[in-house]
């Protein structure tokens, strides 16, 4: 297995530095789970999480990119949308036209939440956000998310609920979700992740994608190859 200078996990790395973007969200997790649950119950009426997008041709482009057939994997989209390279890539036309007012409705349902997240995302810090949902049974394989307009990206992913049993992998290193705090990577490498549901109870996320360039200042590295 490759192995690289730098860590799969960020997360104690970025509370250490007390990365403002990292504690404003874990600072005001009580507020955001209030509002994600809520946005959770009223799906039940509207539709506000759909199938994530995955173009079929994405799955052909490499062994690594693999999505099990018993995968439930839904979004909602809250900022980025059509605006983020990737997106457009990885999904599909009909989401991109219907994700903005899709998005502006969670958005006006999840006003505090939305708050914070509007401040990063119109400095450009902020690239891409949506709200998660893996149901049990889900399998995602190894992969890693292609490099757009020359931004790599550190996922963050907030805990809303969790289930032991759900558990994600980075590289040689997996962990789980727990509630009210924050796993961080880089999905653009150099690290595989991969996602692995065996539990009972839906896992619930906010996930935030961030330009790592921001993220230098705070003591993110882009690391080398170990040799063996």
């Amino acid at each position: 297995m490759k192995r690289f200078t730098e860590p799969p996990f960020w997360e104690d790395i970025l509370e250490e530095k007390e990365e403002p973007f990292f504690n404003s969200l874990i600072d005001n997790f009580d507020v955001i789970e209030k509002e994600i649950l809520r946005l959770y119950k009223l799906s039940k009426f509207l539709k506000f999480f759909w199938k994530y997008p995955v173009q079929k041709s994405d799955l052909k482009l490499s062994n690594w990119w693999f999505i099990e057939e018993s995968t439930r994997w839904t979004v909602a989209p809250v900022f980025g949308g059509k605006n983020d390279a990737l997106v457009r890539r990885r999904a599909k036309k009909f989401f991109l036209i219907a994700s903005e007012p899709l998005s502006f409705l969670v958005r006006f349902l999840c006003p505090q939440m939305s708050k914070i997240l509007k401040f990063y995302f119109d400095k450009k810090i902020l690239l891409n956000s949506t709200i998660n949902i893996i149901y049990p049974g889900s399998v995602i394989g190894p992969h890693i998310h292609p490099v757009f307009d020359h931004k790599h990206r550190m996922n963050y992913h907030l805990c809303i609920t969790e289930d032991p049993a759900a558990e994600l992998t980075v590289g040689y290193e997996t962990k789980t979700w727990k509630k009210g705090k924050i796993v961080a990577f880089k999905n653009s490498g150099p690290y595989r992740h991969s996602v692995v549901h065996k539990g009972k109870d839906i896992r619930i996320i906010l996930m935030a994608e961030i330009d790592v360039d921001y993220l230098k200042s705070y003591g993110v590295y882009r690391g080398q190859r170990i040799k063996d």
